[in-house]
């Protein structure tokens, strides 16, 4: 399904405490299960999480630096490029307290969260040979990339626009995050 209408915009309304960061996300519709599975999941664990970024422009991937991105990956190399990858950060007690966050970008292998991660076949920044533990992505094969990249860069204008522009989004969601009680 490559039409120019395959990113689309989730906006996350959370009712569990649990998912923070951006209530709105870009990703291939591809993806959408698997995010919602994940999101479900964190909440009904009580897993906090903080969702950072998910697509992004080629021109905006240029734009990153060491300085401002955790391992910035080339224009068009990243699965960001194709709205195949979310950064987020868990926090580090597992807990949200009396609105103090703590955001914790050094979780293992071995945290619930990352092994749901792997169990969905995603992969999980922390085991590339450049780590970075905020990121995890469904790339799937190069030529896979590929063409959602092009396809998803083509709709979004990401040779000419740096920032997410609504107009160019067709598609739409709200994903419902319950509270662990209401998923009985």
């Amino acid at each position: 399904d490559f039409n120019g209408d395959s990113i689309m915009k989730v906006t996350i309304d959370d009712k569990s405490d649990f998912i923070k960061g951006s209530s709105n996300i870009y990703i291939d519709h591809t993806i959408y299960d698997d995010v919602k599975s994940l999101l479900e999941n964190a909440a009904e664990n009580e897993i906090p999480i903080h969702i950072n970024s998910s697509f992004r422009t080629n021109k905006k991937q240029a734009g990153l630096t060491d300085e401002n991105s955790t391992t910035p990956a080339k224009e068009g190399n990243s699965p960001h490029n194709a709205g195949l990858a979310l950064d987020f950060n868990l926090y580090t007690d597992d807990k949200v307290d009396k609105g103090m966050i703590k955001s914790n970008s050094t979780v293992t292998k071995e945290h619930k969260f990352i092994k749901k991660i792997k169990d969905k076949e995603w992969r999980w920044g922390g085991n590339f040979t450049k780590s970075d533990k905020i990121h995890m992505d469904k790339r799937g094969s190069d030529a896979n990339f590929k063409t959602i990249r092009d396809a998803n860069q083509k709709q979004m204008h990401g040779s000419t626009e740096v920032n997410i522009n609504d107009k160019y989004v067709k598609r739409k969601a709200t994903l419902i995050i319950k509270k662990k009680d209401e998923n009985q």
